[in-house]
C-alpha cells in the first residue's frame, strides 16, 4: 500500500508569495501544499490566517478573499475575482468553482459551480451552514 506524504510550501515560498503581492496577514497559520502553482494565486488576493490550499487545479483570483471569518479550506478549486470565501465562518471547498463576486457563508461544497453574483441586491450567495454537491 502506497502513502503519499504532504509537502507543503517552505517560510521562504510564502514570503515569496507576499512578496508578488498577495496578502497574508499571519504568514504561520497558512498551509499550501507543494502541489499549488504559485502563478494559480494571484496577486491582490488575500489568504486570511488559518487557510488551507491544495490541489494542482486550484486558482484564486485577484481580489478574492480566503477565509474572512474562519478557517478555509480550498482543495482542487477555482475562486473568482473579488469572491469572498468564509464570511460566517469555516468554509470547505473541494472541485469547486466559485464565480466572480460571490460570498459564502460557512459551510461545505463538493463538486459545486456557484456562478457568482450579476448584482449586489443582496448581501450573500450563501449563509450559515450551507452543504451543495454535485
Amino acid at each position: 500500500m502506497k502513502t503519499s506524504v504532504l509537502t507543503f510550501y517552505s517560510t521562504s515560498q510564502i514570503k515569496q508569495l507576499s512578496e508578488k503581492g498577495v496578502i497574508i496577514p499571519d504568514s504561520e497559520t497558512v498551509r499550501i501544499t507543494s502541489d499549488v502553482f504559485a502563478d494559480n494565486i494571484s496577486t491582490g488576493c488575500t489568504l486570511h490566517p488559518f487557510s488551507r490550499i491544495s490541489g494542482s487545479e486550484t486558482q484564486i483570483k485577484t481580489g478574492a478573499q480566503i477565509g474572512v471569518s474562519g478557517a478555509a479550506t480550498l482543495e482542487n478549486s477555482w475562486v473568482g475575482e473579488n469572491a469572498q470565501i468564509g464570511t460566517l465562518g469555516p468554509v470547505t471547498l473541494k472541485k469547486t468553482v466559485v464565480g466572480p463576486n460571490s460570498i459564502l457563508g460557512s459551510g461545505v461544497a463538493e463538486q459545486a459551480v456557484f456562478l457568482g453574483k450579476e448584482s449586489m441586491c443582496n448581501d450573500f450567495s450563501t449563509g450559515y451552514g450551507f452543504r451543495v454537491r454535485k
